[in-house]
């Protein structure tokens, strides 16, 4: 991510999401780094048996807002050679307002998914204004209970009226 975009902010929610999975799936997550291509190394708690990586995304809307996701090519590509190279899953993970969502990239929901250019290009500061980007349908995701944001929806500043 971008120093731009990485706030303290989002990364109270990255920390809140990770503490989430760990919980929930009995994992030790680490951080592979602010200018990683994937957020998260998993290994199996109190050993050294890497489980998986994790690509993590906040949706400041509910689940059923949309009806696909997107995942830019680059993070999908990273997130395949990490798979390929380690042989354990790689899954990208979405915390909505109203639900925690996975998918691992190598389902056929994300391999076939659509190809489309998409982003702004005008948007300052940004080094990927325009990318290939894959619009994955929610409905392929499975849902974890038990997610509640540190945040909810609210006015990004960026698109204020």
């Amino acid at each position: 991510m971008s120093t731009l975009f990485h706030t303290t902010a989002t990364l109270r929610e990255e920390d809140h999401a990770k503490g989430f999975l760990a919980t929930r799936w009995g994992l030790t997550l680490l951080s592979r780094g602010p200018l990683a291509e994937v957020d998260w190394a998993c290994y199996r708690r109190g050993t050294s048996d890497l489980t998986c990586f994790i690509e993590y995304k906040r949706r400041r809307v509910g689940r059923h807002t949309y009806p696909t996701l997107y995942l830019c090519e680059r993070k999908f590509r990273a997130l395949m050679g990490l798979h390929a190279t380690y042989k354990v899953p790689a899954l990208y993970a979405v915390g909505y307002d109203d639900a925690f969502g996975w998918i691992a990239v190598d389902t056929p929901a994300i391999l076939s998914a659509r190809h489309v250019i998409a982003g702004r290009p005008t948007r300052p500061g940004s080094s990927h204004d325009r990318e290939p980007i894959r619009l994955i349908p929610v409905t392929a995701l499975h849902w974890l209970a038990g997610w509640s944001p540190l945040t909810h929806s609210h006015p990004r500043p960026d698109r204020a009226s």
